[in-house]
């Protein structure tokens, strides 16, 4: 099938690439097709009789959906097993070219013996930003088993998600430290100043010192690749924002914790991810819901609830996103409502509580038809997936997380999407939620910009 179906120019780039280098890394955006270039790549060195066997780190909802259907879409021939936490025993005693395994699983690797690794010879890690974080006990792990692989591999078109030294071990787990130094700390203290904030002595926050974003970009250019999303043909995108005002009684649930969000900031109590914290409250607040004193949530405004069935209603197929329990489960009572005139929305819901089979089920009969709408977290959807059936992404509420929105935003917008589509984001005239919306416009969601949101509301 691959000789019926050529590699695209800038897959076909990105492959020659892989046959010169041992290690490399691909930050090409989202939906444009990674996977492609690596699966040939596997096939490629398979001809070598002394090559051996290929391992897959990824997140899990990517381990079939993209993985497994993308081996056998491209190059069959070659055999693949899952290794999920429940089987992954079982799954590393089949003798298979690619086995292929979930990011928490770098731990369980890291306590198997150096004959284990001894069948390996590729490491392939996709979505290698899961392991920005350098003190994470999967990173470490990650920095350690990587020296069994000759061959080292990274795939993420979001490596700096957050800050400047997010990409620091992702690059260390691909090159040993070659490019941007052995040492986290130094590569923070080089990259970024330190400010002191609040009283605490640990209270630090790290600038980015001017052109460390392009000295970081040349130090890596002889390991790295990316192709710009702009570079496929595809029918446009469009941004629509779907404006929404806030009820009075819903108002004033959202003035009382930004009167404290305000309070907070004013005295420095507010740094680092208690910003974040604090942000994810206030937008939490805004889709309609807030807790009462024994943690129960309370629908304080059904309207945003409401206002996505309407537009799924307008809609032939669609994908919603949500980002807390509350509104799934507001969203699955809402859509299971017989309305007159209406015909039945048929749906499926994909997020952390999905099970692997039902993931790969649903993902099928969505790109079949068979559902008029997918309900999806974007920790469980937001990466990988394709779901072109789709030609609308509905945000019931937005999130500050830079790598959901764009990762999310890519699950219908990609290769083998014929028609326009849009991107749908509802917004509480007035409250943060507009501030956000502009800091992910610009593609910025720093922690830095999450403390100048906060400010700004004062």
């Amino acid at each position: 099938m691959s000789e019926l179906l050529p590699r695209m120019p800038h897959q076909q780039e990105t492959f020659e690439a892989l046959k010169i280098h041992d290690q490399f890394l691909d930050f090409s955006d989202p939906g444009t097709g990674k996977t492609r270039s690596q699966v040939d790549m596997i096939a490629e060195r398979k001809k070598n009789p002394d090559s051996k066997a290929t391992l897959v780190i990824c997140p899990k909802s990517l381990m079939y959906s993209t993985w497994v259907c993308e081996i056998e879409k491209w190059q069959d021939h070659l055999t693949c097993v899952i290794a999920p936490a429940a089987k992954r025993k079982v799954a590393f005693e089949d003798d298979v070219d690619v086995y292929i395994t979930n990011t928490d699983a770098a731990t369980w690797l890291l306590q198997q013996s150096p004959e284990f690794f001894k069948r390996f010879d590729t490491l392939i890690v996709d979505e290698i930003s899961k392991f920005k974080n350098p003190q994470a006990k999967r990173t470490k792990a990650l920095m350690a088993i990587s020296r069994y692989f000759p061959y080292r591999y990274a795939l993420t078109g979001t490596p700096i998600p957050n800050t400047i030294f997010d990409i620091w071990s992702q690059v260390f787990i691909i090159d040993h430290g070659d490019h941007l130094g052995n040492n986290f700390y130094h590569f923070r203290s080089t990259t970024c100043t330190p400010k002191q904030v609040g009283q605490s002595p640990h209270a630090i926050q790290w600038t980015v010192k001017p052109g460390m974003h392009e000295t970081v970009a040349q130090l890596l250019a002889d390991i790295s690749i990316r192709h710009d999303f702009s570079l496929l043909e595809l029918p446009p995108n469009t941004l629509n924002l779907q404006r929404y005002r806030l009820s009075p009684a819903h108002l004033k649930q959202y003035l009382k914790l930004k009167k404290t969000a305000v309070l907070q900031v004013e005295d420095d109590f507010v740094v680092g991810i208690n910003a974040a914290t604090l942000l994810g409250k206030l937008l939490q607040v805004c889709s309609g819901t807030v807790y009462n004193e024994t943690m129960d949530t309370v629908q304080i405004d059904p309207g945003r609830i409401e206002l996505v069935r309407e537009l799924v209603s307008a809609r032939k197929h669609s994908l919603v996103f949500f980002n807390y329990k509350h509104q799934r489960d507001a969203l699955i009572a809402e859509l299971k409502k017989k309305k007159p005139g209406e015909e039945k929305i048929t749906f499926c819901v994909i997020d952390g509580d999905t099970t692997d089979n039902d993931r790969a089920r649903y993902i099928k009969r969505f790109q079949n038809g068979m559902y008029r709408t997918m309900l999806a977290h974007p920790a469980a959807a937001a990466h990988g997936l394709t779901l072109t059936k789709a030609t609308s992404t509905i945000w019931m509420s937005l999130t500050w997380n830079l790598e959901f929105w764009l990762q999310g935003n890519r699950r219908i917008h990609r290769k083998g999407q014929e028609e326009a589509t849009e991107t749908i984001a509802i917004l509480a005239e007035g409250t943060v939620e507009e501030d956000v919306l502009e800091r992910l416009s610009a593609k910025d969601a720093s922690q830095q910009t999450v403390l100048d949101i906060l400010k700004e509301l004062t």
